[in-house]
This record gives C-alpha cells, sequence and structure tokens, in this order.
C-alpha cells in the first residue's frame, strides 16, 4: 500500500506500521473493510496451512492424496463446506 493509502503521517505516526494496523487498513482500503486485503488474506491462510501441516491427523497428514469434492451441497462454496463431515475414501 502506498503512503497514501495507510494516511497515517496525517494522524501524527511517524514510525513504520505495526502489522496488525496494516492489514486492517489494507482491508479498508482495497476491499471496503468487507475481506481481507492480499497480505491479510495470505497470512491468515499460510497459518491455517501450517496448523493443517503440523497435525498428525488431518487430512493431509493421513491422505496425502485426498483432494476436496467441494462444494458439499448445490450451489456456490461457502465456509460452512469446510464443515460438513466427509468421510474420506481409503
Amino acid at each position: 500500500m502506498t503512503e497514501r493509502e495507510l494516511d497515517l503521517r496525517h494522524h501524527g505516526w511517524e514510525g513504520e506500521t505495526p502489522l496488525w494496523l496494516y492489514i486492517l487498513k489494507e482491508a479498508s482500503v482495497r476491499q471496503a473493510g468487507d475481506r481481507l486485503g492480499g497480505i491479510g488474506a495470505r497470512i491468515v491462510a499460510e497459518v491455517l496451512h501450517g496448523i493443517i501441516a503440523a497435525d498428525p491427523e488431518s487430512y493431509l497428514a493421513l491422505l496425502p492424496d485426498w483432494t476436496p469434492t467441494l462444494p458439499a451441497r448445490a450451489g456456490a462454496f461457502r465456509l460452512a463446506d469446510l464443515l460438513v463431515p466427509v468421510t474420506p475414501a481409503r
């Protein structure tokens, strides 16, 4: 993001932008506050991937060749589709 988009100097901020503030400003400026921007989304995705990769009982550990068959219901994929129990084929 540009310094103008961040608009922190206008409020007296002289230092580097803290990550948490950058993520909030990015979402506000680039996505009208409706969703995370590119950096925020990337961080969340990498954290979730790291958690899954570290879990010895995850699909990634137990069935590394598994591919999702989403959406579970007809229509567009939604977050709720991740919560639908699926019995993996072995």
